[in-house]
């Protein structure tokens, strides 16, 4: 089972999308990747319904990529260390989307996606070019963002690494949202922040 569908199924099972929502990409090469396709059910999905495609949009090999590949293909070529990409749509991720309003450095964490705050990307449609200019121009120091009205975006040096930024991202939110309901959580220092991520360099290696 390629891992772009093993990771997708956990996607499912850890409540991080739901049916046919997200998306999950791989970089092949410098200038390939593979990504899953468009509108089918992680549970059912065979290595060979996965697509790959060139950072210009084309397809290699497989039939109907996931609608937001311009996001995907967006990344690898302004990222080249990004090796995998992962969009969810996950219940306090989206809360905060649909506020406008940005995840704070709330937790420690948070610093495997980055130092500072997850930003939201402006609203655009899915599944175009504006949306992927919205997000690429909102990541800034971090490896994620959160889109308007929609969901999150990470990218890291593996798709678990991707997927374990989602999985925390998630997590912090939902404490955020659950603290900002009883009072006024305070926030890590950009400083304390850029110290975790050089402490998250080595960890667990």
């Amino acid at each position: 089972m390629d891992e772009l569908i093993y990771y997708g199924q956990k996607m499912v099972e850890e409540g991080l999308s739901f049916a046919t929502g997200g998306n999950l990409s791989r970089r092949l090469d410098g200038e390939t990747y593979k990504i899953t396709p468009s509108g089918q059910a992680y549970a059912s999905l065979k290595d060979q319904d996965l697509v790959t495609m060139n950072l210009e949009g084309k397809i290699l090999q497989g039939e109907k990529p996931s609608t937001e590949y311009h996001f995907h293909q967006g990344i690898y070529r302004a990222y080249p260390e990004a090796k995998a990409v992962v969009h969810t749509h996950s219940e306090y991720i989206n809360i905060l989307s649909i506020l406008d309003k940005p995840l704070a450095c709330i937790h420690y964490l948070m610093a495997e996606a980055g130092p500072d705050p997850i930003e939201v990307a402006p609203y655009a449609s899915f599944g175009t070019e504006d949306l992927a200019r919205n997000a690429l121009g909102a990541f800034g120091r971090n490896k994620a963002v959160i889109l308007s009205h929609h969901g999150l975006v990470t990218f890291g040096s593996s798709v678990k690494e991707a997927f374990s930024q989602a999985r925390t991202l998630e997590f912090c939110a939902k404490i955020y949202i659950k603290a900002l309901s009883i009072g006024n959580p305070s926030s890590l220092s950009i400083e304390e922040m850029e110290k975790m991520v050089d402490r998250f360099k080595s960890y667990g290696k």
